[in-house]
């Protein structure tokens, strides 16, 4: 968590300052509400760098403004929508907090900032809609994963990202194994789930025939993976067990979570700070994302050569529009400025931007993550084909 910028001069409040999620993603994409103001800008941690990251801030927030008056905004709306962010350019702690790029999203009803985890360049786009693409790069291309440390005294669920891990509350989660294996076992009992009132502070109660407290972890790790269900918000974020082996083994037996990884960290995780367990996950995280990237690699280049597949830009408009897309791969730090008609599917590409002009990937971007669609934002050497654009039809 970071500290709130709030805009004095208007009371306007701004959101505390974190990573984008799918959910931010999605509210975004559906916002309906114009002008649409979105800026990127890349910053800095630490350094003689971060008194740049205000004033950098300050000259964009200047060319929203003409932006918005040349799109045949009034200037006293543009005040509206700019003035609110104007006092974050003199905020010091604001910019003490940043990562290595920060979002901005503003329109009349919303104003949302972000910590973004990769380095984005500079850009700041005026339209009837957010330019949200770069986020799917934070999210979409899965720079997220979740750390489930389990041991006999603990039991704790981290959300990382490539650059930071934070532990997340989980309702209903035990504070440690022994307090209710120790105590049960020499009864012989199973786990099962009961109602608030009953569950008491670890949530679970056991009963049944085993004989010591390895005899009930099958049906008390099921619990725990019921639990991890209502937390675990980003489908495909990778779920890295931390645990001594042969509690790795009775988990990946009983678990029914598809984002549980193959691989785990080995060994007592009490004994690991949440920076080494960070950096022993990481790899394997990253294992996990590259290996869903190649697998949709591969059925590009599989399909490429059949209507299974296109680079055609107007094609996979049409596509993306109607939900027919399975795999788009769109290059980052691109923007191929023109108007898509959704209602004839006809697609004219601009030489130049234009006040009205939008992203025609960012717009296949939305329309097929909106659809369930896999999106890769990528950069512009990694998209398949050799273009800025590629995709797989489900259809």
């Amino acid at each position: 968590m970071y500290p709130v910028g709030v805009a004095h001069d208007t009371g306007l409040e701004v959101k505390t300052l974190e990573t984008p999620t799918r959910a931010d993603f999605s509210r975004l994409a559906r916002a309906d509400e114009q002008p649409c103001v979105s800026i990127y800008l890349p910053t800095h941690r630490a350094g003689a760098e971060t008194l740049q990251d205000p004033i950098r801030l300050k000259n964009l927030l200047r060319e929203v403004t003409e932006g918005l008056l040349a799109a045949g905004v009034g200037s006293a709306e543009a005040k509206v929508i700019v003035e609110p962010l104007i006092p974050l350019t003199d905020d010091s702690v604001f910019w003490q907090h940043q990562g290595n790029a920060l979002a901005i999203f503003r329109n009349p009803g919303v104003t949302s900032l972000f910590r973004m985890d990769l380095p984005w360049p500079e850009l700041a786009v005026v339209g009837e809609s957010f330019h949200v693409k770069p986020l799917l790069a934070e999210i979409a291309d899965q720079t997220r994963f979740y750390i489930l440390a389990l041991s006999q005294k603990q039991v704790r669920l981290f959300r990382a990202t490539t650059n930071d891990i934070a532990e997340v509350a989980v309702p209903g989660f035990p504070a440690n194994l022994p307090t209710i294996t120790r105590r049960h076992a020499r009864r012989g009992l199973q786990a099962h789930s009961t109602g608030p009132s009953q569950r008491g502070a670890h949530g679970l109660i056991l009963h049944g025939n085993g004989r010591d407290g390895k005899d009930i972890l099958p049906a008390y790790f099921g619990q725990i993976d019921q639990r991890l269900r209502a937390v675990l918000v980003e489908p495909g974020a990778p779920l890295i067990l931390a645990t001594v082996d042969y509690l790795y083994s009775i988990y990946r037996k009983v678990s029914s979570l598809p984002e549980l990884a193959v691989s785990w960290v080995s060994g007592n995780p009490d004994a690991l700070t949440p920076s080494e367990l960070h950096a022993r996950a990481l790899p394997i995280a990253q294992a996990e994302f590259r290996k869903s990237r190649a697998q949709a690699v591969d059925r590009y280049f599989e399909l490429c050569l059949t209507p299974s597949a296109s680079n055609d830009l107007h094609e996979i408009l049409s596509a993306a529009h109607s939900g027919r897309i399975r795999d788009l791969f769109v290059a980052v730090g691109v923007q191929i400025w023109g108007r898509f008609d959704e209602r004839t599917y006809h697609t004219v590409v601009l030489e130049n931007p234009e006040p009205v002009a939008q992203d025609l990937l960012n717009l296949a971007a939305v329309h097929t993550y909106a659809t369930g669609g896999n999106v890769y934002a990528v950069p512009a050497e990694e998209v398949p084909g050799g273009g800025v654009v590629a995709s797989v039809f489900r259809y």
